[in-house]
């Protein structure tokens, strides 16, 4: 878990996503300044959060698009080069 405590925070707890690497807690850094009545933790209902379609990217995912864009570029720096061996 990676978390930010403050007093005046709503704290969350998300899971589910197995992309995500295995935590690496430091609790044994600092376990003398762990206090020892801590307060019981409450937790509220669980909610689902619907994850977003990859099919609504702002990026042009079309292989034709991209084979242009590299025409593009190519056929620039093709004009540039010719131009600098001319001279």
């Amino acid at each position: 878990l990676v978390t930010r405590i403050t007093k005046s925070a709503n704290y969350a707890l998300y899971y589910g996503d197995n992309t995500l690497e295995v935590p690496n807690y430091d609790i044994i850094q600092f376990k003398e300044s762990i206090p020892t009545n801590l307060e019981t933790l409450k937790l509220s209902n669980e909610d689902i959060i619907a994850t977003k379609s990859t099919s609504e990217s702002n990026i042009p995912t079309s292989k034709i698009w991209l084979w242009l864009l590299m025409l593009g570029l190519i056929g620039i720096m093709f004009f540039f080069s010719i131009k600098l061996l001319k001279k």
